[in-house]
């Protein structure tokens, strides 16, 4: 049986939200938060969900809403690996890098700048990289830093 969720509008559009009968937030959010708290319910249930919605004139709207499915690029899921993580054999250095702009749910890629060069007179670039520096199965992007071209080579999706 599925999660049911029910979302009673007031008149004032303020909403109650229930998970299974249990209030899924103290008190009343705004009807223009509804989406969002509906996304959160799905993810963190991990599996569809019934949605009804009570308008204040008795009108009520149900759907199933499944969950985004990830995209294999997506970051794992914290507590959801059946293995253990290996033991790193390095202190491991992270840098953290973040951007908005993107499409959602797109699949963002990284680069990392690991030679240079300029455009020749008619603005075509040339650069070239030795393949045992690039790992199996990824690509090369060339990325224009003024123009924001940029041309890849290589990348399987």
């Amino acid at each position: 049986m599925l999660p049911i969720v029910r979302a009673t509008v007031q008149s004032d559009e303020h909403v109650e939200v229930t998970l299974d009968g249990r209030m899924w937030v103290t008190g009343l959010i705004d009807r223009s938060s509804l989406g969002l708290v509906l996304g959160t319910i799905v993810a963190d249930q991990g599996c569809p969900v019934r949605v009804e919605i009570i308008e204040p004139d008795g009108r009520r709207f149900a759907d199933i809403i499944t969950p985004v499915a990830l995209s294999r690029f997506a970051p794992p899921q914290h507590g959801n690996s059946t293995t253990a993580a290996p033991e790193p054999q390095e202190e491991t250095q992270l840098r953290e890098i973040d951007g908005s702009g993107f499409i959602p749910g797109e699949d963002v890629g990284l680069a990392v700048i690991v030679s240079a060069s300029s455009a020749d007179h008619s603005g075509r670039a040339r650069a070239t990289i030795d393949q045992a520096n690039v790992p199996s199965g990824l690509g090369v992007l060339l990325f224009g830093f003024i123009s924001g071209t940029v041309v890849h080579s290589g990348i399987r999706s």
